[in-house]
C-alpha cells in the first residue's frame, strides 16, 4: 500500500499559491490552492495514472499542476466593437 502527501506553500506580493498531492489506496489527486486580494481560489483534479507511477518511482512530473490553473476567458480578452 502506497500513502504519499505533499504540501508546497509559494507566497510572492500578497499572493499565497499551495500545491497538494495526496494519494492512498492508489487513487490520488492533485489540487491547486490560490489566496490573493479577490479571496481564495480552489481547484482539485484526480491524478492520471501516468502521474501515479511517476510520484511512486519519485520522478519529476514537469507541468504538473498546469491544468488546475485558472486561465483567462477568451471572450472577455477579445476587442469590443
Amino acid at each position: 500500500m502506497f500513502v504519499y502527501q505533499s504540501d508546497q506553500v509559494h507566497s510572492t506580493n500578497g499572493t499565497t499559491r499551495r500545491n497538494i498531492v495526496s494519494i492512498k489506496n492508489g487513487k490520488g489527486y492533485k489540487a491547486l490552492e490560490v489566496i490573493d486580494e479577490k479571496g481564495r481560489h480552489y481547484k482539485k483534479k484526480a491524478l492520471t495514472t501516468k502521474e501515479l507511477q511517476c510520484i511512486e518511482r519519485n520522478e519529476f512530473v514537469p507541468g504538473l499542476f498546469k491544468d488546475c490553473v485558472k486561465r483567462p476567458n477568451m471572450r472577455k480578452t477579445r476587442r469590443q466593437r
